[in-house]
């Protein structure tokens, strides 16, 4: 029996792990359902994150250690030997590079939109360098061995119209959550969890880009004029990087705002379920999954005024966009969502039509083989 080899050694948190669950999970349920055509192998680092996860073999190097040099050594030589001793349909790396392996198909999952981020300064400098380089030099590493793959997946229409133009692709697919199963149609809120407050929640892990400063600053403001009760919750603690760290230091004398630390994503669903309004002012992603929640929860967003989260957010009437760098507009737009005065304007998608779910990738990528 032929293989299919997922690749996500580097994978551990946040979006990208998320992705790639679910990602197994309906990969799984797509070759069941073909008659278990192949044998799916995930390469991971870490076999306890996907313990829920059947149908799938789990893989992983022991000797592996997280960093740089040792990703690049996995990727060009490691795999590649791997690969030499394994009857290998379709290899599928999930994190950005496109490895050397021996295969039939190969296809690159995009997950990183560094390259677009315009916010180089030497507050990025300071706290997350990484962020820098990867702005910086992420084109270049996108760009090796690019062209082996079949397909580049990415998450959002705009994406892939700019790798078109900057990159020799043979294929371009976009796919993402919002075409498939509604991520909370399953949730049960907990009804005694009740806010005292009315209350705005950011879940966002504290990176430069995310631009935790611009909520945090309209938070002060609106203290500072209300007199009705508000609450700002951050997933955050101020342990979590010099970043966050900067954060909790200059905020923490701001009542109204809450470090609650990060949390689990069920733990985040029950708390989202609960919130009043997602505030919403990443200023880089290549999704946003907590927009799509938040809109099947029915709740109210404020949203960043930029073409990813307009595309992320979709076809929805209860969203409002602000300026990402104008903490007092956020501050008079919040204060007008404790008022019940907000008028929102609402948002169209223009891109539906080109995105995939999972199970139409799948189609395309693995085919009838």
């Amino acid at each position: 029996m032929k293989e299919i080899v997922v690749s996500g050694i580097n994978i551990r948190e946040g979006g990208p792990l998320t992705v790639l669950r679910e990602m197994l999970s309906e990969l799984s349920l797509f070759n069941q359902k073909n008659g278990s055509q192949h044998n799916i192998l995930a390469i991971v680092s870490d076999k306890t994150l996907f313990s829920d996860i059947s149908g799938i073999d789990f893989f992983v190097f022991d000797q592996y250690k997280p960093s740089w040099i040792n990703r690049v050594l996995y990727e060009y030589w490691v795999f590649r030997g791997f690969s030499k001793k394994r009857d290998i349909y379709l290899w599928i790396s999930m994190h950005d590079m496109t490895p050397w392996v021996v295969t039939n198909r190969q296809v690159v999952f995009c997950h990183n939109a560094a390259i677009f981020y315009s916010g180089l300064n030497y507050k990025t400098l300071q706290h997350e360098p990484k962020v820098a380089m990867f702005s910086l030099f992420y084109k270049y590493l996108y760009r090796l061995n690019i062209k082996k793959n079949d397909h580049v997946i990415v998450q959002q229409q705009w994406i892939a119209n700019e790798f078109k133009k900057i990159f020799p692709v043979k294929s371009v697919l976009v796919c993402n959550s919002s075409n498939n199963d509604d991520p909370v149609s399953n949730f049960v809120p907990n009804e005694s969890d009740t806010n005292a407050c009315h209350t705005f929640i950011y879940p966002a892990f504290p990176r430069i880009f995310k631009n935790h400063e611009v909520l945090l600053e309209a938070a002060r403001l609106l203290e500072g004029r209300m007199s009705k009760g508000f609450q700002v919750l951050i997933t955050l603690a101020g342990n979590e990087n010099s970043y966050s760290n900067s954060l909790y230091e200059r905020y923490k004398d701001c009542n109204s705002i809450k470090f609650i630390g990060l949390k689990k994503h069920d733990e985040l669903l029950e708390i989202l379920s609960i919130s009043d309004c997602l505030v919403f002012p990443s200023q880089l992603e290549t999704w946003g999954l907590p927009i799509t929640e938040a809109k099947m929860f029915g709740k109210k967003i404020l949203l960043v005024d930029l073409p990813y989260a307009h595309e992320t957010v979709g076809d929805y009437d209860l969203v409002e966009f602000f300026d990402p760098n104008n903490a007092s507009i956020l501050a008079d737009k919040m204060q007008k969502v404790i008022d019940d005065d907000l008028v929102f304007k609402g948002n169209v998608n223009s891109n539906s039509d080109a995105i995939l779910g999972w199970n139409a990738l799948f189609h395309i990528v693995v085919g009838n083989q």
